[in-house]
């Protein structure tokens, strides 16, 4: 095997390696954020480590969607309405 190609695919499998840890690390912290029960974060936290590429897919498919927070700008959270959206009182 040439020196060269093996070197790349070590880069690549490293690259990929660190891409799926990353990408682990930012689904956790919405299954964090999300509105499901405790119980339910820990099992979606479980699926996502187990099956780190499948287990992100289904949990962006399938998996509550992240709490809206309060603004600096001293908003509820909710998302921003348009004028007319109150105008059919």
């Amino acid at each position: 095997m040439n020196p060269v190609t093996l070197a790349a695919r070590i880069d690549t499998r490293w690259l990929l390696v660190v891409l799926i840890t990353a990408l682990d690390m930012w689904s956790a912290g919405l299954v964090l954020r999300s509105r499901a029960s405790r119980r339910e974060r820990l099992l979606w936290a479980a699926v996502i480590v187990l099956c780190p590429i499948i287990g992100l897919m289904i949990w962006f498919v399938l998996g509550p969607k992240p709490m809206l927070v309060p603004g600096r700008d001293g908003g509820d959270g909710s998302w921003p309405r348009r004028q007319d959206d109150d105008a059919d009182d």
